[in-house]
């Protein structure tokens, strides 16, 4: 079994941690939000997505992954003993895929909680926070 490519290109924190500190900073954005929403914005975005990742990622830990990534690490999960298999990257779904599988009761790998329901009302907010963060996170990190 090969072990995971050491990369310097970013950091890694766990997804009750993420969820935690993103709920901090959102609390203290709160306060400055009248005047720049961006850090609101995207901590409120980041704790929703922490969040679902939390739910969705069951015991195998590819329930929040996109298709490709959660088979690849399927994949490697039955084939660990052979050396030619590689380490499979880890790619999660996107922020609109999250929200889907909460819903629908076939995505989620916890077959013992039922589907997270939302209202349309709260399906209409969640995809304008959606859309908010994404040009600020994007102008971020071009910038």
């Amino acid at each position: 079994m090969k072990s995971p490519p050491p990369d310097k290109h970013y950091i890694e924190v766990d997804e009750a941690s993420d969820v935690l500190m993103s709920l901090r900073l959102l609390d203290l954005s709160m306060s400055k939000f009248n005047a720049d929403p961006k850090w609101f914005i995207i901590s409120l975005h980041s704790a929703i997505q922490g969040a679902a990742i939390c739910l969705l990622s069951g015991t195998m830990n590819t329930g929040a992954l996109n298709e490709e990534s959660a088979s690849n690490w399927i994949e490697y999960h039955n084939n660990r003993d052979n050396e030619n298999v590689g380490w499979p990257g880890v790619v999660v779904a996107d922020f609109p895929e999250l929200m889907r599988r909460l819903r629908s009761a076939k995505k989620k790998f916890d077959r013992n909680s039922p589907p997270i329901s939302m209202t349309n009302d709260q399906n209409e907010k969640l995809k304008v926070l959606n859309s908010c963060n994404r040009p600020i996170v994007t102008a971020a990190i071009f910038s």
